[in-house]
């Protein structure tokens, strides 16, 4: 059975001040984005396509994720596969649309809108990507964060025995700070970052490594676990 996707207005209703919100706090980040190589073999896209069956959209790039060319429909490239004889990868990519991190959601949905896009690569000031969004991935989140009860939150929680929580490094800082936690974090408009992990990367000199930590002043943040170069764990402890 095919679940209706909320409207931009149904979400918006649901999560009214989400709207206002840099993109980069809902967006899939660069090391997560699957991409396809505008040279990979038929069969290879094939089973990529059903590896990755939740994913709607892929960017189609030239041997780097930086070189995006267009984007590519997981639905539209299987019915292509159906025509005879079945047309080229690049016969069915749209134009790709570029959006500025710096851009709130609301921008974001409205630029999709405007250029009838499905999906968009978030870029930096440089032009690198540094995420990919789906117009119905946006809606989605603000939709589903809006409904979120507390046990959901807290289940990217845990407490341990010294008093320290362990937390989703993922976690927007809004919802960490949800949970009263780093009240006294410092953020300047000037920074980017929208996730704990992203605060935990601007203060560090480099990729943390488990086990490093940083002090904000009422707590320590303790780095336990890594996902390549992403942080995935969190350790937040307040001082005596």
């Amino acid at each position: 059975m095919n679940i209706p996707l909320p409207s931009q207005h149904q979400a918006k209703e649901k999560s009214p001040a989400a709207y206002t919100r840099k993109i980069g706090s809902c967006m899939t980040y660069r090391s997560d984005i699957v991409w396809i190589d505008i040279t990979d073999k038929s069969q290879d896209i094939l089973t990529l396509i059903k590896t990755h069956k939740n994913i709607e959209y892929f960017p189609v790039c030239a041997s780097k994720i930086d070189a995006v060319i267009g984007i590519a429909g997981a639905r539209d490239y299987l019915q292509s596969r159906l025509e005879t004889p079945p047309p080229n990868l690049q016969k069915i990519l749209t134009k790709p649309l570029f959006i500025p991190e710096s851009q709130t959601i609301e921008h974001t949905l409205e630029l999709l809108n405007e250029h009838k896009a499905n999906a968009a690569c978030v870029i930096d000031e440089y032009g690198g990507i540094e995420g990919f969004v789906t117009k119905n991935g946006l809606l989605n989140s603000l939709f589903n964060r809006s409904v979120q009860t507390t046990s959901n939150t807290e289940r990217q929680t845990a407490t341990q025995a010294d008093g320290s929580i362990i937390v989703n490094a993922q976690m927007s800082l809004d919802e960490v700070q949800a949970l009263q936690l780093l009240e006294d974090m410092e953020r300047s408009p000037a920074e980017e970052y929208y996730t704990l992990a992203g605060y935990l990367l601007a203060h560090f000199d480099a990729i943390p490594q488990p086990g490093d930590s940083i002090d904000t002043g009422s707590y320590i943040c303790t780095v336990l676990s890594m996902n390549g170069q992403r942080i995935d764990q969190v350790a937040i402890k307040k001082k005596n």
